[in-house]
């Protein structure tokens, strides 16, 4: 994609607003017409600092909490910013911070339960052991049908007799009579 639509956004925003904010979703909100789908403005951001670089020289870089998400906003101006992003979003900003201030927040909160790093097997281990739990899921399987048909000849041998002795007692019972 090129970054027309992306370019187009960031010029309205900055001449219309003093600010503008890095978010796909609510850049769609904002500009609906501008983009047929959120998908396609979150395509269109990718490559959004080429065109802030160009378009917002002056502005400054700002993280704001807004509807409990950290967003990203360039604005010249600091001045009443929350009430502006406010009037604009239809969500309540309850921070902003600059963009260091964040990442130095960031930086400086240490996760309570860190866990430790997955180890992560190799293509060639993964093969070897799917191979082996194939060879032995097969090994089971024909296991499960040996002992299957045993007791499927058992029971046939059974009823064989059953059926012998039967026929024995029926011609003794007609002898006799």
């Amino acid at each position: 994609m090129s970054d027309i639509k992306t370019k187009e956004y960031v010029q309205h925003s900055m001449l219309a607003n003093g600010f503008c904010i890095i978010n796909s979703q609510l850049a769609f909100d904002a500009f609906p017409g501008h983009w047929g789908s959120v998908s396609t403005a979150a395509s269109d951001f990718t490559n959004y600092r080429r065109v802030i670089d160009r378009l917002c020289t002056g502005a400054k870089r700002y993280v704001c909490s807004v509807g409990g998400q950290d967003i990203e906003v360039f604005a010249k101006s600091r001045k009443m910013l929350a009430k502006r992003i406010e009037y604009i979003v239809g969500k309540e900003v309850i921070d902003i911070r600059t963009f260091e201030e964040a990442k130095q927040e960031e930086t400086s909160v240490t996760p309570v339960n860190k866990k430790p790093p997955v180890k992560h097997e190799g293509n060639d281990k993964r093969r070897k052991r799917m191979a082996k739990e194939r060879k032995e899921a097969l090994a089971a399987e024909a296991k499960r049908q040996q002992e299957k048909h045993q007791q499927e000849q058992a029971k046939a041998v059974k009823m064989a007799a059953d059926k012998r002795q039967s026929a024995q007692v029926k011609a003794e019972a007609k002898a006799a009579a």
